[in-house]
């Protein structure tokens, strides 16, 4: 048995503005590239058949905007979509927490949120030559593991890599 696991950068999103404009990081909105992005992403894993079990976003507005757009594409209710405060700021360790804490019966998740805590997972869980997740980035990663706390350094393997750079 094994189990996968779906890493989403969020879409492109406002610039942090200056400090007197009052817009926090957390806050920011997706551009309309960051929309469209998005979107032909979510249509991407469509076809390519990937139906998470679960989508775990970070609070950021930004990755929750592009969780509820990939969400829309897959047919995935967006009203499920498990927001985690821990996915902001995160690093691989605590990332590796809250997938610890999924349910065993779950075959697969996406997480939806920030570099450089998606670099720095994927780095510790497969060997790749990605060096970084772009905006609206998508990597997929098969786990031979039983449990989700059972996941160790490099125990996966790359099953896709894909960016709205890709055409």
């Amino acid at each position: 048995m094994s189990k996968k696991l779906f890493l989403v950068r969020h879409a492109k999103a406002e610039e942090i503005k200056s400090a007197d404009s009052g817009k926090e990081d957390l806050k920011r909105d997706l551009i309309q590239i960051g929309i469209t992005d998005a979107e032909t992403m979510g249509k991407r894993l469509f076809s390519m058949q990937i139906k998470p079990e679960i989508i775990i976003s970070s609070h950021a507005k930004r990755a929750l905007q592009t969780a509820k757009i990939i969400a829309q594409e897959l047919q995935f209710d967006s009203h499920k979509i498990d927001q985690n405060e821990s996915l902001y700021g995160a690093t691989a360790h605590s990332l590796l927490e809250v997938i610890g804490k999924t349910d065993d019966s779950i075959k697969s998740i996406m997480l939806v949120g920030h570099n450089p805590s998606f670099n720095e997972l994927l780095e510790s869980l497969c060997k790749t030559n990605i060096e970084n997740i772009p905006k609206s980035g998508i990597v997929g990663v098969k786990l031979p593991v039983e449990s989700w706390k059972g996941i160790t350094v490099k125990c996966g393997s790359l099953l896709f890599f894909d960016s709205p750079k890709n055409k």
